[in-house]
């Protein structure tokens, strides 16, 4: 990834709080938007489907899927995480990534949640500045 890149625009978002206690192994066909969350419980071992690399998320762990990637996710159990599909003017990466979240991050992710959950303009603008902030911390 490059290190805070120049004018990268958020064009669309939408998040999603997921509980998921049945899902452990299933393959996702490109999707037309980006997959950015954080993981509060669980972990998933996630193959990127032409490389057929590896990458595991654990508890803590904010992971990247860029947009119009195919992959495979197997969880070992149930999982709890918060969940963001948005779209930028161009990919941040080419594949899967992860980054050690940890308590600063998860605060984040939960204070961006619930404005979303809030809803209407003010806090739409309030939740992309919130994703932009979290964007930057991990770029």
């Amino acid at each position: 990834m490059e290190k805070h890149p120049k004018n990268l625009y958020v064009t669309e978002w939408v998040g999603a709080f997921l509980n998921v206690r049945s899902r452990t192994n299933y393959a996702t066909a490109p999707r037309p938007f980006a997959v950015l969350s954080f993981r509060r419980t669980g972990e998933s071992v996630f193959t990127e489907t032409e490389s057929r690399r590896t990458v595991t998320v654990r508890c803590g762990d904010v992971l990247y899927i860029p947009p119009r990637f195919a992959y495979q996710q197997k969880s070992a159990g149930p999982e709890e995480l918060i969940a963001l599909h948005f779209n930028t003017d161009r990919p941040l990466s080419d594949g899967i990534v992860t980054f050690k979240g940890g308590e600063r991050m998860e605060k984040r992710f939960d204070e961006l949640l619930r404005l979303y959950e809030r809803g209407g303009c003010a806090t739409g603008m309030l939740c992309t500045a919130r994703l932009y902030e979290i964007l930057y911390f991990l770029i």
